[in-house]
């Protein structure tokens, strides 16, 4: 009798705790997936969107950005090191912040933009494995960048998933 009793007991604790772990995850989402996404919906596309989709997309939306992302093998002398690029409108992120540093140190400061037309952010990965200072050039094709800042944070990047490859 006291076995059945301490049997029932265990599981009424496991079942109220499951119950509060699985709301306590559920609420959390609810009120950060915003921010987790970067946004209130996403809508990935492996090809460009033609004017007529983009217009009908900025007529149901109060904000919108766009966003193209590629990889690409970044060389500086003999060193090179593959990144996944995100190049971004003045619009990014419509939800959450960025954190970037303007030294190769790990504290920054948060941003509510991304980098001005020109300028490029690299992660430390980058910067380190091409030896690479804040204010350096990068050209890629016929266009240089101006690196002037550390990337240390970005407010979408659960929506992109695990991904080792480094990125600016």
């Amino acid at each position: 009798n006291l076995l059945l009793l301490l049997t029932l007991f265990s599981l009424a604790y496991y079942l109220c705790l499951i119950s509060l772990t699985g709301s306590s995850v559920q609420q959390f989402l609810q009120q950060n997936l915003r921010q987790l996404l970067g946004g209130d919906s996403v809508l990935i596309s492996t090809a460009p969107l033609s004017g007529p989709q983009l217009q009908q997309l900025q007529s149901h939306s109060s904000a919108l950005t766009l966003i193209r992302q590629f990889e690409l093998n970044l060389t500086v002398a003999d060193k090179w090191q593959l990144t996944q690029i995100k190049a971004v409108d003045q619009a990014y992120p419509l939800q959450g912040e960025l954190k970037i540093s303007q030294q190769t140190g790990l504290s920054g400061q948060t941003v509510r933009h991304g980098p001005a037309t020109g300028e490029i952010w690299l992660d430390p990965r980058v910067m380190a494995a091409l030896s690479l200072q804040i204010g350096d050039t990068l050209t890629m094709g016929s266009q240089g960048f101006l690196l002037s800042a550390v990337l240390l944070e970005e407010p979408d990047l659960l929506l992109e998933g695990h991904s080792v490859t480094s990125r600016a």
